[in-house]
């Protein structure tokens, strides 16, 4: 997790910064990023070149900031540049309406007019559906783009809940280590599959974020701000990690104590 940052300048006379994510150089260049081979994005999170007329009118999202399924739509919404109004269901005055629209009291709560969707895999397909980018052309891409969303929940995200849930709200003196530490063996046990699949690629599936990196780097992302630490023998996932904790939209859609987290990555 080093980086370097060196002001620079470019041939047209604009400031650049460039920065290195675990090796991996990132330019920053007016108001685009470029990283590894070229790929850019614009700083509001849209791909470069999406069309507005594309997007839906505005949604809403019931909401809780550290939730990884919350989370995971929330980077959907900035990749697509897609306007949303973000409840907590916290307030007072949203947790009536929650309760009323979520029957397993879950979040998140996606609301389109008078469409309700209380599960965060639907969510992300109907955002695939009706709007830009998060799921590659070629079908065989797309399937592994969804394969890698199942992988995360049901292997590294069950370990990584376990750690997260040790340790919150408790006091070091009383976690149990055990359970930490078996939860640990589980979550590295499942890396060495995703470090064979991204290889030298920089994402999952295609050449941009899909809903893949959605639903991945969330778990990452409180892994490490839980103190799981990324072994070097992993170093395609810790590039990996450091491209998505450089890109804008999911920087902007990460919660606060995270995402001040991700800057020191950045």
């Amino acid at each position: 997790m080093i980086l370097k940052t060196m002001p620079n300048s470019t041939g047209t006379g604009r400031k650049h910064k460039k920065r290195e994510l675990w090796g991996v150089p990132t330019f920053v260049i007016g108001d685009q990023i470029f990283w590894g081979a070229g790929q850019a994005r614009l700083r509001g999170g849209a791909p470069a070149g999406t069309e507005s007329g594309t997007l839906m009118g505005r949604l809403k999202l019931i909401d809780k900031p550290e939730c990884p399924f919350c989370w995971r739509v929330r980077i959907a919404l900035a990749l697509q540049g897609r306007p949303v109004d973000s409840l907590d269901r916290s307030d007072p005055d949203v947790l009536a309406q929650w309760q009323s629209l979520s029957p397993n009291r879950t979040v998140p709560v996606l609301i389109d007019e008078d469409l309700v969707l209380t599960d965060s895999g639907p969510m992300l397909e109907y955002l695939a559906e009706t709007g830009p980018a998060l799921l590659p052309d070629s079908p065989r891409q797309r399937a592994e783009a969804r394969s890698w969303m199942v992988y995360g929940d049901q292997v590294l995200g069950r370990c990584i809940r376990e750690v997260v849930f040790e340790k919150r709200d408790k006091p070091e003196k009383e976690w149990d280590q055990d359970r930490i530490r078996e939860s640990v063996r589980g979550f590295m046990e499942g890396l060495p599959a995703l470090e064979a699949a991204l290889g030298k690629e920089h994402f999952l599936a295609g050449t941009q974020p899909t809903l893949a990196e959605c639903a991945l780097f969330p778990r990452f992302a409180l892994a490490l701000a839980n103190d799981v630490e990324l072994p070097e023998e992993v170093p395609s996932i810790r590039q990996w990690v450091g491209r998505m904790a450089a890109h804008p939209a999911f920087v902007s859609a990460s919660p606060e104590r995270v995402r001040n987290f991700l800057f020191d990555l950045a």
